[in-house]
């Protein structure tokens, strides 16, 4: 064998021992790559995407969805997106004293790593602020949800009775 075509020279290896060593580093490659990898093949999942009916003139809407993150990592929607509002914030609700409050929630909405958020069972809601026409029942609206992690996510809310 040539010097200058020996990978590793100074080691001395075998021919056998070097085809062990080339093997080895070829499975810590792919296993890398595999771990990368199901870090972002695992994408927020959306269900049960909906917006009650308005009437018309209204200018503002509401929608509520389920988010699932199947990921090892915590992720965060932090905004959304469409053409039938001019803008979408993301809201709570509770009671308080019998008073209801909603507040806006500027930092958006966490999904733990492998749990689901139900927006209507938590209280969130999604706010259509300067809706550009009345959401009509058996409709659809389409938007974007923006996440942290998972990036940009298209989805297709129906428009449908809100009650459970």
């Amino acid at each position: 064998m040539h010097r200058s075509l020996s990978l590793l020279p100074a080691l001395r290896l075998s021919r056998r021992d070097r085809l062990l060593l080339l093997l080895l580093a070829c499975m810590i490659c792919i296993a890398a790559a595999a771990l990368t990898r199901g870090e972002a093949s695992s994408p927020i999942v959306v269900a049960a995407a909906r917006c009650a009916p308005t009437f018309a003139g209204a200018k503002v809407g509401s929608c509520t969805l389920v988010l699932r993150n199947p990921g090892r990592s915590a992720d965060r929607l932090v905004a959304i997106a469409t053409d039938a509002a001019d803008r979408v914030e993301i809201h709570s609700m509770s009671v308080a004293d019998g008073v209801m409050q909603m507040r806006r929630l500027p930092q958006g909405v966490e999904i733990a790593a492998g749990a689901t958020v139900d927006f209507h069972d938590r209280g969130y809601h999604l706010m259509l602020l300067d809706l550009k026409e009345p959401l009509t029942a058996g409709g659809s609206i389409d938007a974007d949800l923006f996440f942290e992690r998972a990036g940009a996510l298209p989805v297709a809310f129906r428009v449908e009775d809100m009650e459970r």
